[in-house]
């Protein structure tokens, strides 16, 4: 082997070696930048998963208030028909007071018709 070919032989590994050198950093650039991407990936999940929690717990919070809320119609439609019951059976009510007139006034008619 002469001189000139192992000058070119070095001179290829050289290159080979600046080539290997560059792809090497490319590789690095490009694991940094995925590296930087997955670890935004994983903020932003953890992100939404606490506003998913702080969502469900609003929520939660909501169906309480309403079943609360429900509850309290119910017992107060409970109350109202109890109130109703018991006007019924305690206390005649305007229209059987009306009715109740109204039989006096026919019975009044009907006796000024039977003396005229």
């Amino acid at each position: 082997m002469t001189f000139e070919e192992m000058k070119l032989i070095l001179q290829s590994a050289v290159v080979l070696q600046r080539e290997t050198q560059t792809s090497l950093a490319n590789l690095e650039r490009i694991t940094e930048s995925n590296s930087r991407a997955i670890q935004a990936m994983l903020d932003q999940a953890a992100t939404d998963r606490l506003k998913r929690d702080e969502e469900r717990i609003e929520h939660q919070r909501r169906i309480e208030l309403l079943e609360a809320n429900n509850q309290i119609l119910v017992n107060t439609q409970q109350g109202i028909a109890a109130l109703l019951g018991s006007i019924d059976e305690d206390r005649p009510t305007i229209l059987r007071k009306l009715n109740a007139l109204e039989q006096k006034a026919d019975s009044i008619l009907s006796r000024l018709r039977a003396n005229n």
